[in-house]
């Protein structure tokens, strides 16, 4: 059954804070009447390429699940789940029958070498038969895996590579013209989608500096599309350019390269840049010359009228420059990390939770730019609480399940929390390094 699209990362976010469902290779039996199982699939997979980690869980005479697990760090990769179900299992093992659940994850590695999934913790509860079922809780350790990653030949070097059997990139331009006006902005949107690669997988695109030019990034937009364990993920990202300097100006092409795991090749996408001239002067400072007082003639002063029409020449002369300026201070204002966080606290308000995750996943991109996907839970786990992650996590059920997040105002309180943890560690950081003296200096 295809799972609906979720926009702007939302299925793939909320499931970075989920219950982690599988994680190892081999079997673990906390009693025989509990049994469970793992496999990894691929055993060896590229950097980048999608590996499937699935978990059995099952039960002697009645329905078995995972209902709570340890939390999961993997060094050199991260997990995610794309489907928001598992799948019911039956078996019967030497004329014992069993039932349960099988959940799959999907991995990325980041790195060569090996990568150790640790043992985990877990509570299995089983529902045994019957009218009025009693359920039987029981922990478990799920043993450790090891997934082993390559580099492709010639991929050596290359950041944030993705590994699949299709990749696709568009661009699109809001107007490509040959000649602008100084203050005049263009937009370039560009749409990302591959096989076997969530959307919350690809990095974001970077833009480097460019002379005259102001760069503002949109906010991003996520799909995921899910069947019968084939995946899809797209990405749609957006940045403005503003001509702030006058003359010839390049906006570079985007170049993207990727490993084919059916050919074996490295392939490369080139969206290419577009050149244009700017014109316009960038207008000085007015100098306000000294007032020239005429010794005689006291009468001959000059008329109201003359003195409308040059202080309207000089609202013409500094006003367009000032139109200017303020638009670009308003473009970056929006586009800020504290007006982008109260975004968040007003989607908390309708207590929707997947327009709550396109908040929270636009204010992370704001909060640390960079080439990694945005990840909360990662940063729940350096500056929020328990309850802070139990939140989150409620929030990650209701995308599952469509319903409201009645949450949402708590969730914001310990955000606000969170936030000001990190903006204090940011500011004692800055301060200890202001401090410290310069080493062989």
């Amino acid at each position: 059954m295809p799972v609906s699209n979720r926009s702007v990362g939302s299925m793939a976010l909320a499931l970075f804070v989920s219950l982690p469902l599988v994680l190892t290779s081999g079997i673990a039996s906390g009693a025989d009447d509990v049994i469970l199982r793992s496999s990894v699939s691929p055993a060896e997979a590229w950097v980048g390429q999608r590996t499937l980690l699935h978990i059995e869980v099952l039960g002697a005479d009645g329905w078995a699940q995972i209902t709570d697990m340890g939390e999961l760090e993997i060094p050199g990769a991260y997990a995610m789940r794309t489907e928001s179900q598992g799948t019911r299992l039956s078996e019967t093992i030497d004329g014992t029958s069993y039932t349960g659940q099988r959940y799959q994850l999907s991995l990325y590695c980041q790195r060569p070498g090996r990568v150790a999934i640790p043992a985990l913790p877990a509570t299995v509860t089983v529902k045994r038969w019957g009218a009025t079922p009693p359920e039987i809780s029981r922990e478990a350790m799920i043993p450790a895996a090891l997934l082993i990653c390559k580099v492709p030949p010639g991929a050596e070097g290359i950041r944030d590579l993705i590994s699949t059997t299709r990749l696709e990139a568009h661009q699109k331009w809001s107007s490509k013209p040959t000649t602008v006006d100084l203050g005049d902005a263009v937009t370039r949107t560009l749409t990302l989608s591959a096989v076997d690669v969530s959307g919350m997988a690809f990095p974001p695109v970077r833009h480097p500096e460019i002379e005259g030019v102001g760069i503002y990034p949109g906010e991003p937009s996520v799909t995921d599309t899910a069947n019968r364990g084939t995946l899809e993920g797209e990405r749609v990202e957006e940045v403005t350019y503003v001509l702030e300097a006058p003359g010839q100006v390049a906006l570079p092409a985007i170049v993207l390269s990727w490993w084919d795991i059916d050919d074996r090749v490295l392939r490369r996408i080139e969206l290419p840049g577009h050149e244009l001239t700017v014109e316009g002067e960038l207008t000085p400072e007015p100098v306000i010359e000294p007032e020239v007082v005429a010794a005689k003639k006291p009468r001959e002063s000059a008329p109201l009228a003359a003195a409308a029409i040059v202080v309207a020449g000089l609202v013409f002369w500094i006003g367009r420059p000032l139109v200017r300026g303020l638009r670009r201070w308003w473009i970056a204002r929006q586009e800020s990390e504290p007006v982008v966080f109260k975004g968040v606290l007003v989607a908390m308000r309708g207590r929707d939770a997947e327009t709550i995750t396109s908040a929270v996943m636009r204010w992370l991109d704001r909060l640390d730019p960079g080439t990694r996907p945005a990840r909360l839970d990662l940063f729940l786990r350096d500056h929020g609480d328990d309850e802070t992650r139990a939140a989150a996590a409620a929030m990650a059920r209701c995308l599952a399940t469509g319903e409201t997040f009645v949450e949402a105002r708590s969730l914001g309180r310990s955000l606000k929390a969170a936030r000001r943890h990190l903006l204090r560690s940011r500011r004692s950081q800055r301060k200890a390094a202001g401090v410290l003296p310069q080493l062989n200096g």
